[in-house]
């Protein structure tokens, strides 16, 4: 009697222990699931963040352009000039436009900075431009506001 009192004793503990072994592994299983929402909404919140935000996006586009990728770069400071209109970001829309090729872009991008923000290395960046350009005349020109400007 005691051997079979003893069985059902030890039959009962592992039931109850299979039993909490599958619900520890239930709980562990929700919250890896509530932890990878959690981080996805997380994501979506900071990209609305970042799309709303001018400066964000600016700074955005300038790691891409540090990254080579002109086309993500451009689209950033595209939609941070879209946003709010900015002679920094105008000019480093020029720079990303004139790394991708796009030299008449550039150009009226960097013109735009300039009549926003007399800067000399907005000057110095069209000077070069229009040098790639074969417009030494007018890279003259910038060069030589370049250089009547204070250095920043």
């Amino acid at each position: 009697m005691k051997k079979i009192l003893f069985s059902l004793i030890c039959f009962s503990f592992c039931v109850f222990a299979c039993g909490k072994a599958v619900e520890s592994e239930v709980n562990k299983e929700q919250i890896q699931n509530k932890t990878a929402e959690e981080v996805q909404q997380n994501q979506e919140v900071q990209i609305q963040e970042v799309q709303g935000d001018p400066d964000a996006l600016f700074q955005a586009g300038k790691a891409k352009l540090e990254q080579s990728d002109y086309q993500g770069a451009i689209d950033d400071f595209t939609k941070s000039l879209a946003i709010k209109e900015a002679h920094h970001v105008r000019a480093d829309l020029g720079r990303a436009k004139e790394a991708s090729g796009d030299l008449k872009g550039a150009l009226a991008d960097y013109t735009k900075a300039i009549e926003e923000e007399k800067r000399g290395f907005y000057y110095q960046w069209r000077s070069l431009l229009y040098t790639k350009m074969g417009k030494e005349a007018e890279a003259k020109k910038d060069m030589a506001e370049f250089e009547k400007l204070p250095k920043e």
